[in-house]
């Protein structure tokens, strides 16, 4: 698999534990849990790409 769509699995699966625990702490608030949960999701994105990117430059792939 590249790493985007590991990146973007592991984006993906973030987004949705992000939004539902913002959604029970805040009284099912869909305007901030869906920021906050976006937001957690583009940056888990880039950290993720960026960690699989060298490792795979790293190893030669």
């Amino acid at each position: 698999m590249t790493p985007f769509f590991i990146a973007f699995i592991m984006a993906a699966g973030v987004t949705a534990w992000v939004y539902d625990k913002t959604q029970q702490r805040t009284g099912n608030n869909t305007s901030s849990s869906a920021t906050l949960a976006a937001a957690a999701g583009v940056i888990v994105f880039i950290i993720t790409l960026t960690i699989l990117s060298l490792i795979d430059d790293y190893l030669g792939n």
